[in-house]
């Protein structure tokens, strides 16, 4: 009698689009477009919330390698910086841009990062909308 060949079961690793979609195995983190939304900030709460949800997302994209794990390590130290900055009595928003700026140049390039970076930017645009 023959050997049957019997396949694995499907497992889907990590995939990524161009919006910002994550799958990892059959659960999806969403890590941009849809969680983060930087349009919708009108108040310095609500910019601190989308800062806060930035940063998660960065990291998940470090754990599933969407990012290294060292850019994942240092575009979140510099979010943090920009939350800190923000919960200041009278933020500076020169360094909250600059905070900004440098995880963008972080993960500019980086293949499946698209998401994040169209968050980064939305995140300096709220940032120049409330800060004028």
């Amino acid at each position: 009698m023959a050997q049957q060949y019997d396949p694995p079961p499907n497992q889907v690793g990590i995939q990524s689009n161009s919006g910002g979609d994550i799958s990892i195995h059959n659960s999806s983190i969403h890590i941009a477009g849809r969680d983060i939304n930087f349009g919708t900030v009108q108040n310095k709460q609500d910019l601190l919330t989308q800062l806060d949800k930035l940063k998660d997302a960065l990291v998940r994209a470090g754990e599933t390698q969407i990012i290294s794990e060292e850019t994942a390590i240092d575009a979140e130290a510099e979010v943090k910086k920009a939350i800190g900055q923000a919960k200041k009595p009278d933020p500076d928003k020169k360094s909250i841009l600059s905070y900004l700026t440098t995880v963008k140049s972080l993960i500019e390039g980086i293949s499946g990062a698209s998401g994040l970076i169209t968050s980064v930017v939305g995140a300096i645009d709220a940032v120049h909308r409330l800060f004028s």
